[in-house]
């Protein structure tokens, strides 16, 4: 699936996750629905740590469970238990037409990255050395 992402973005042809479905093409409704939204909401879960996160989600299914919410309504949801201000997600991640893009460099004094894409989203950093 993920190669099919990749694939898809080479060739400009990536539509927002947001995008409504009738507007989608036939590929983009597969990898939007099921390969680019779980990778965004796996996104959002790094970015807020598995307890917070799992709290947000607590709290959003027993708000709204058995109704109709709105992407907007999550979105009130998760920053009311997180505490956050999650628009970098809910306002710009989903409605991206473009894509992610960090890049790392290094010189003598360690390691950069640099968001080279046109979204303002927080890039979470787990680093391994050779010791543990």
């Amino acid at each position: 699936m993920m190669a099919l992402v990749k694939d898809n973005l080479l060739r400009n042809e990536h539509q927002a996750i947001g995008t409504s479905s009738e507007l989608l093409t036939a590929g983009n409704y597969g990898m939007s629905v099921y390969g680019i939204g779980a990778k965004s909401i796996g996104y959002l879960k790094a970015y807020l740590g598995d307890e917070v996160y799992l709290s947000c989600m607590t709290s959003y299914y027993e708000k709204w469970k058995f109704k109709h919410p709105l992407p907007d309504d999550m979105k009130a949801s998760f920053e009311q238990t997180s505490g956050k201000d999650l628009n970098w997600f809910f306002k710009d991640l989903i409605n991206m037409e473009g894509k992610l893009d960090f890049a790392i460099s290094n010189n003598k004094d360690g390691y950069y990255v640099t968001n080279k894409s046109s979204i303002s989203a927080p890039f979470p950093i787990q680093s391994k050395s050779t010791i543990g």
